[in-house]
């Protein structure tokens, strides 16, 4: 399977909308929806597998007040909450 990458204006590869992947768990957002459905310890130490990516967004992921870019995610277990991760700490884990 290819990686479905695209670059951006400052020569930044990006993935693309529509890809499967396995990130950290310590970096999606919200973390409290990860932590009732895994547990406080799993996220540190665990990948979340199956995450599709389904949009890009500015938002304020912190208490800094900064708007970061982010990928809009959604993973089965789920359902209908959105989840989201700034795309700087977006780490892949390859399948």
């Amino acid at each position: 399977m290819s990686e479905r990458t695209k670059n951006t204006d400052d020569g930044k590869k990006t993935l693309e909308v529509g890809t499967i992947r396995s990130a950290c768990m310590r970096y999606i957002h919200p973390s409290k929806e990860i932590r009732e459905k895994y547990g406080g310890t799993a996220i540190e130490k665990n990948k979340l597998h199956g995450i599709r990516i389904v949009g890009r967004s500015m938002m304020r992921l912190c208490s800094h007040g900064k708007e970061v870019r982010t990928y809009l995610l959604c993973h089965d277990d789920f359902g209908e909450v959105e989840l989201h991760c700034a795309i700087s700490n977006f780490k892949v884990t390859q399948e």
